[in-house]
Parts: C-alpha cells; structure tokens; sequence
C-alpha cells in the first residue's frame, strides 16, 4: 500500500446519504465467497461460511441510525490442537453514523463511553460492509 492511502475494506455496501430519509429502510447483505475470504485472511480465521445482516437505517435528529442483526459462520484455528473450531454468531447491531468531525491538531479524538457504537461518515455515504 502506497503511504497515506486507504486501504479499501474487504466487505462494502456504501449507501449514498442523499437516499437516508427519515422512513425507516431496510437492507439485506450478504457477503460474497470472495469477500469472506478477504476477511478470513485479515482476522487469521480457518474458514469464514456465511456473513450476513439484515440492517434498517434512517436519518433522525443526531445523524443516522442503523440497527438490526448480524450473523455468521466461521472456524478458527484452535491454539492446542490446529484443528479448526466452528463458531456461529447471530449479533445485534445498534449504530449511529455522524459526519466526521474536523480533526484536532493533535489528532486525536476522545469518545465517551456511551458514544462507542458511534461512527463517522465522509458526508456522502455510509458503508454498512
């Protein structure tokens, strides 16, 4: 990678703000094989099968809201033995996507706790991948 580039993420579903409005819209994404096997070679896992999520998203007040459910099925590599170990997920997702703040000179922006599940956008699109 060529300094001060960035790296394009293995699984994208960018979707344009100017299509957020306040009814709530709900998308359906499933990863492709070669998207899982990006993300299975990143996080060193044996085997990424199935990754998908199903996410409603709408703009309100403070930015916009996405919630829904994630799944997945995976293996790892168990440490002990090298034999992979299967794992599912079905995880709920509570996100709010706000337009990304200028950048102090420090470079570094503080959270709060209860802001954790809070993520930035470049005032054109969100990418629920």
């Amino acid at each position: 990678m060529v300094a001060g580039s960035v790296a394009r993420p293995e699984f994208s579903y960018p979707v344009r703000l100017d299509v957020i409005g306040s009814a709530e819209i709900t998308h359906n994404l499933l990863a492709k094989a070669q998207e899982r096997a990006a993300l299975s070679a990143r996080f060193d896992l044996a085997s990424l099968d199935v990754l998908s999520a199903k996410l409603s998203m709408y703009r309100d007040d403070q930015g916009i809201r996405v919630r829904g459910s994630l799944s997945a099925e995976l293996a790892q590599i168990c440490v002990a033995t090298g034999d992979p170990v299967l794992a599912k997920f079905d995880l709920p997702v509570d996100l709010m996507f706000v337009e990304e703040p200028d950048a102090p000179a420090d470079g570094e922006i503080e959270l709060a706790e209860d802001e954790c599940d809070l993520l930035f956008h470049d005032g054109k699109a969100v990418d629920l991948g």
